[in-house]
Parts: C-alpha cells; structure tokens; sequence
C-alpha cells in the first residue's frame, strides 16, 4: 500500500511540472520576449531601447511588437527612432539553432529624431554621427573641375 501511495506521487510530479512550465508560459512569455527584446536591441544599438508590447502566437509562429523606442546615443532626450508596430511570421527550426528569420514583416508608424518623455540611457559612446560625417565631405567647391585636371 506504501508503494502505491509513493508510486503515485512519482507519476504526479511530472505532470506537476508540465502544469507549471504551462502556467509560466501562458502569463510569462510575452513579458519575457519583451525583457529580452529591450536588453538585445539595448546591447546592439548602445542606447536604451523600450518596447510597449510584445504578443506572438504558436500557430503560425507570429510575433508583434508595439511602441518602440531606440534612444539617440548622440543626444538622450531623443529617440533615434519609434516604431508604431512590427508584425512578423517567423521561421521555428532556425530558432533551434538561434538564429531568428522573419517573413512578412510590417513594419507601420516610423518616426525620427521623436522627444521622449524622459532621458534615455546611453550604454556606450557612440561613434561619430551622421552630421559629422557629411562635414567631413569635399563640398562642391572643394572638388576640382574637369579643366583645372586636364
């Protein structure tokens, strides 16, 4: 009677687990993508990035992401770029290897050089910005004509 009682409790502990790994997936996994999204496009572009919200499904693979926000690193209190909303299908097995593909994105509502509502961070001093570098350019007046080369 012992082993049966302990038999049973065994077999319940992975269903167990299969219910909780569920039950975090089902309220977590749009904050998670969301945390990990901000932190990766944060990391690559060198300034805070924010994210409104994210929503994906499994069936198809889709993923949306609402209200973004790359923080200018040359000047804080500006975004470089907003983004309304992303929508994608993407691809599963290169996921596998971690590698995302995506399909039929939309992209809708870009705007530039946006105010934000507070200071974004800055990660790592950027490199010069597009201003300095078309300063750097001859000017037309700087460049030869064809008769003063000939």
């Amino acid at each position: 009677m012992a082993s049966q009682s302990t038999a049973s409790k065994i077999g319940k502990a992975p269903l167990a687990v299969i219910v909780l790994i569920f039950l975090v997936y089902f309220f977590f996994a749009n904050t998670i993508i969301k945390h990990i999204a901000e932190q990766e496009i944060g990391n690559a572009h060198g300034a805070q990035a924010n994210i409104g919200a994210v929503a994906h499904t499994l069936f198809p693979l889709t993923l949306t992401i609402d209200a973004i926000e790359i923080t200018d690193a040359h000047a804080p209190k500006f975004n470089q770029i907003q983004v309304g909303q992303v929508k994608a299908d993407v691809a599963f097995i290169p996921l596998l290897s971690q590698k995302i593909i995506l399909d039929n994105v939309l992209i809708d509502q870009v705007s530039f050089n946006q105010q934000r509502t507070s200071v974004g961070e800055v990660y790592r001093q950027p490199g010069p910005s597009l201003q300095d570098l078309l300063a750097g350019l001859p000017s037309k007046d700087d460049i030869p004509s064809k008769d003063e080369l000939l």
